[in-house]
């Protein structure tokens, strides 16, 4: 959002959402996923006049199977990763946090479901 005055004003955004897999899949294939939702996300968010990110974090919860951390912070980066999977998993809790700058929070969620939907739905 921008105020009047020109200031760019934060917009935050979070969601958690237990995620199931028709196949198993692994460490290397969960982070190629999580790689793509986030290229596509990142562009759109930028297509629908976001002006900076402060980051988008976040974390694939496969419990006793490991996880994976995930994080990037600017437009032209790669995506970051910490952490593993133990071995291939049927499902897992994904949460992620987004701080972004001159967007609504309307147009965050409607980019963040759209990109959600291509990559998990």
């Amino acid at each position: 959002m921008i105020r009047e005055n020109m200031d760019i004003l934060p917009t935050a955004f979070s969601s958690k959402k237990r995620l199931g897999f028709d196949d198993k899949i692994s460490g290397a294939g969960l982070e190629k996923k999580i790689d793509c939702f986030l290229t596509l996300l990142v562009r759109d968010l930028k297509v629908n006049n976001c002006k900076l990110i402060g980051h988008v974090k976040g974390f694939a919860d496969a419990h006793d199977n490991g996880h994976l951390m995930f994080s990037i912070t600017g437009f032209d980066e790669k995506v970051r990763f910490k952490g593993k999977l133990l071995q291939e998993i049927a499902g897992i809790e994904f949460t992620i946090n987004i701080i972004v700058y001159g967007i609504e929070l309307l147009s965050v969620e409607r980019v963040f479901e759209k990109a959600y939907e291509n990559f998990f739905g």
